[in-house]
């Protein structure tokens, strides 16, 4: 189904103030790309929800850790923070679980092509760059000679 033109567009979202996924939904598209056409009319998106804040007993550890006794450990705490509403990231900030810190995996292209070629199985390849199987293939596909990659052989 094609999006609506502008007027529809400005009826729907600003006279009717649907949501961009109620409009997705109508129009059987994603929400991206309800949002690139109101981009495109010039119609300016409402201000998203604001976001809660942590109530000032979350910040207490005593109280955390009295918490965390009473439902049998941080996990059985996290369930129950998921239930009273509270998303991922603020369960882990109330337990005090910093987020992993995603390292930056560069191979060098060029060299695991060379050494692919040359017979070096890709998990051995992952353990010498320390790094996952599937950085190694993704290299190897950047670096794909071009009549492997496309089907031309």
């Amino acid at each position: 189904m094609a999006l609506p033109d502008t007027e529809t567009l400005i009826r729907h979202y600003c006279t009717e103030q649907m949501t961009l996924e109620a409009i997705a939904k109508r129009y059987r598209c994603r929400k991206a790309t309800v949002v690139a056409a109101l981009d495109a009319a010039g119609i300016a998106r409402r201000p998203g929800r604001r976001r809660e804040p942590l109530p000032a007993w979350m910040a207490d550890t005593t109280i955390i850790e009295g918490l965390k006794q009473m439902s049998h450990g941080a996990e059985g705490l996290r369930g129950w923070l998921g239930e009273e509403g509270l998303n991922a990231r603020k369960v882990n900030r109330v337990l005090g679980i910093q987020r992993a810190v995603r390292r930056d995996r560069t191979v060098d292209d060029q060299d695991v092509r060379a050494a692919y070629d040359a017979g070096t199985p890709i998990q051995e390849l992952a353990a010498r760059y320390g790094c996952t199987v599937r950085t190694i293939g993704r290299s190897l596909d950047r670096t794909c000679p071009v009549a492997q990659c496309s089907g031309n052989e």
